[in-house]
């Protein structure tokens, strides 16, 4: 009971936003396997907050806009013909993604200006700047829930979100780091469309002559 299918989605973790594009294998009737190409979306950074490594993963040329991931998703109410009949097919995944990315943080900065003969303390208005960090890889590691949700045929929309973790290796040695800044807690949302090959029927038994 063999099934391939192609999927194309878009989604959100720690390092940003991204489109997937991959295939994936039925190993079984209830586990598949999956994997591909990720697409890492360039925006810039929208938000106020302090952050080194959450959204701030911009690739600077071509080829740092490509990752990769592999996943397992574990499918409990599939078993035998009904593979293919259900319209809705919730999963429990595994999400393992690779990214090397440029890092783009910003922060708001003041100069403290200190006269010499009066000692008076001038402070400069709030400034804000742009740092760019050389590129940093990010693994990330996410478990959660998921469906799959029969649209037309072989057509079906599919979701899934997840929390794990995600290291940070390759850090610019510029950043000043403090104990366990080198990880932190993540989350992975993802949406899109998969197509499913239809299963190749066996073939009948001719009864000997």
């Amino acid at each position: 009971m063999a099934q391939v299918s192609l999927h194309s989605t878009f989604g959100q973790s720690v390092t940003g936003r991204s489109y997937r594009i991959g295939a994936n294998y039925f190993l079984n009737e209830h586990l598949e396997l999956g994997g591909g190409v990720k697409i890492i979306k360039w925006k810039r950074v929208t938000d106020d907050q302090g952050y080194l490594f959450t959204n701030r993963f911009r690739p600077a040329n071509l080829r740092e806009h490509f990752g990769a991931y592999l996943n397992f998703a574990y499918y409990p109410f599939r078993r035998g013909a009904k593979m293919e009949s259900l319209k809705m097919s919730p999963f429990i995944f595994y999400d393992f993604s690779l990214t090397h990315s440029t890092l783009l943080a910003h922060a708001y900065t003041q100069v403290t200006i200190i006269d010499t003969i009066t000692h008076a303390i001038f402070y400069t208005p709030m400034a804000f700047v742009t740092y760019e960090f050389n590129p940093t890889t990010a693994i990330e590691h996410h478990i959660g829930l998921g469906f799959d949700v029969c649209v037309y045929k072989g057509w079906q929309f599919t979701q899934k979100i997840g929390a794990g973790i995600a290291t940070f290796y390759n850090i610019d040695p510029s950043i000043i780091m403090t104990g366990d800044d080198d990880w932190q807690f993540a989350w992975l949302y993802q949406i899109g469309l998969k197509y499913s090959f239809a299963s190749p029927k066996p073939k009948k038994k001719v009864p000997a002559p």
